[in-house]
């Protein structure tokens, strides 16, 4: 098998070094002094690079637009940001953002213990969906949402003149192309679904803390925002609660339940409200937790106890998300999405033989994020995809589901 490319972007020769000394039998790395050189390297071999490494030294470091440039040429590629300073709320913003993982540089220069754990885990993650949902939820909502709520402001100055928007002034936030589709469209004509991106109101939210003064706190701070609370003790009224209640927006999951840990019960929640966005509470700000938050895919966490304004923003950026998904999938907005059949087929054949070369199973929820339109097929997002399926191409398989499809339409 051959063997993985990293590229290492830095100004310190000694980072190369000690990239070769420990990653040797994983993969290769080519460095590069700016993330521009790197680039147009990145522009000529697109998915030949497996995982990229970025000092945060280099100058004008901006790891959100790196971010953003690499996602033009393919998702594929994990990247790991190399940090001089460590710090919580820095690992979470990058993790939020799309980062793979951040690994410490010490202050004698020497990367951290965790280098070639981190490496591997990389080469072998699925980082083709996971990114893709990122991409989606982070870097393209968060600039529509800003794009859709300028316009409204505007329009709400107009109509407070008397006056109403002129196609003039939605060029000033939205390119033609943007103003053909119809999420813009939807979203321009009914403000009463904006409002729900500002205030969510009657969202109903499930919150669930062992301790009854969290409990009390939390439920009196949702019911002042107009929200509908649903609290619970542990994991297992938790459950109970929500196959009752089946329309749930956001999950408020203390980590450490008596029943079972907030992680294992977000997995047990998203069996039932997949669509739901997720929240963590914590008594300690741990780094551990932080990884494996993100890792489950949760929207933040906040540490007990927590600032009444920041719990707040992230609330309501958790709904927001939610609302501004439920817009983008009611319209099948998929033009931020690989374009052609062929690219993301080529990007699901990737996923699925990293996965296989880690050990990994490929599941029909992978092949839904690039086949959106597959869903019609009724197959369990569980369900596994077979070895022999992926070997064969999986273009056969994606052909089958996609006759099933239009045979029922």
């Amino acid at each position: 098998m051959n063997k993985k490319l990293a590229i290492l972007i830095s100004q310190d020769p000694t980072l190369k070094l000690q990239l070769d000394s420990q990653l040797a039998p994983l993969c290769n790395t080519l460095s590069f002094t700016s993330f521009e050189e790197a680039f147009h390297f990145m522009e000529s071999v697109s998915n030949a690079i497996q995982i990229i490494f970025i000092d945060d030294a280099l100058q004008n470091f901006n790891p959100k637009q790196y971010l953003s440039q690499i996602h033009t040429i393919s998702f594929v590629p994990e990247v790991v940001v190399l940090l001089h300073e460590k710090s919580n709320q820095q690992y979470r913003d990058y993790l939020k953002m799309g980062i793979f993982d951040c690994i410490a540089i010490h202050p004698n220069g020497t990367l951290d213990t965790e280098l070639k754990s981190i490496t591997q885990k990389a080469l072998h993650f699925s980082s083709a969906v996971r990114k893709l949902n990122l991409y989606l939820t982070y870097t393209f909502l968060e600039s529509f949402n800003n794009q859709i709520l300028l316009a409204k402001e505007l329009a709400d100055q107009k109509n407070a003149k008397g006056e109403s928007l002129t196609d003039n002034d939605l060029l000033a936030f939205f390119s033609p192309s943007q103003l053909k589709t119809p999420v813009v469209q939807e979203s321009l004509k009914q403000f009463d679904v904006l409002r729900h991106f500002q205030h969510s109101n009657g969202a109903t939210v499930l919150a669930v803390d062992d301790e009854p003064e969290v409990r009390r706190v939390v439920q009196d701070f949702l019911l002042t925002r107009k929200l509908k609370p649903l609290m619970a003790k542990n994991g297992e009224e938790a459950l109970k609660l929500v196959k009752l209640n089946p329309n749930i927006q956001l999950l408020i999951l203390d980590i450490g339940l008596p029943d079972m840990t907030g992680f294992e019960l977000r997995d047990k929640l998203m069996e039932i409200v997949p669509e739901a966005e997720v929240v963590m509470l914590t008594g300690f700000d741990d780094i551990e937790k932080v990884r494996l938050s993100f890792s489950k895919q949760v929207f933040d966490y906040v540490v007990k106890p927590y600032h009444s304004t920041e719990f707040s923003n992230v609330i309501f950026k958790a709904l927001q998300r939610y609302f501004l998904k439920k817009v983008i999938q009611t319209h099948s907005l998929t033009h931020n999405t690989p374009k052609t059949i062929k690219d993301r087929l080529k990007l699901l054949q990737d996923l699925a033989t990293k996965r296989l070369e880690g050990g990994l199973h490929l599941y029909m929820e992978d092949v839904y994020c690039f086949f959106p339109e597959l869903k019609k097929c009724g197959l369990d997002p569980k369900k596994m995809v077979s070895k022999d399926k992926i070997q064969n191409g999986l273009i056969y398989f994606i052909e089958s589901l996609d006759h099933e499809v239009n045979s029922v339409r």
